[in-house]
């Protein structure tokens, strides 16, 4: 379903896919049931190491990357850079053990839309999520 008025088309169920890239195997399944139980998915992908998730990102085009800054093979940062200059639209949600801030930082200065701690695994991570989808909604609905 749909809405346009005076060319905003704003679309109520969002239809999102989203790539997760993160070293442990529990979190990822943990999160994308998560992610499948409580959002509209077109897909969710999921991989271990940030070298594939950069593949994925460049092959799928995702609408969300889930990314875990501290990656194996190459670091989160890089992924980051990596990812937002092959598809600046995919919005990038960094999660973090990162009680301290600096990896925060960084994670924002690399590119990254939004960082969020691992612990909020439900109420802000799918707002997150939500509000990132509805940013591109926008912008899209302005350049037409």
């Amino acid at each position: 379903m749909s809405f346009a008025s005076g060319g905003l088309r704003i679309v109520s169920e969002m239809l999102v896919t989203v790539l997760i890239v993160d070293t442990d195997h529990g979190f990822r399944w943990l999160l994308k049931r998560l992610l499948e139980t409580t959002l509209t998915v077109a897909a969710v992908v999921e991989t271990g190491n940030s070298e594939e998730g950069i593949r994925l990102a460049k092959e799928l085009r995702p609408t969300i990357v889930l990314l875990d800054i501290a990656m194996l093979h190459r670091d989160g940062l890089e992924a980051i850079r990596r990812i937002k200059t092959q598809q600046p639209e995919t919005r990038v949600i960094v999660l973090t053990r990162d009680h301290e801030g600096a990896y925060r930082r960084l994670a924002v200065q690399s590119g990254a839309d939004a960082v969020l701690p691992k612990e909020i695994l439900t109420q802000k991570l799918l707002y997150g999520i939500r509000s990132s989808v509805l940013k591109n909604q926008l912008a899209e609905a302005s350049l037409n």
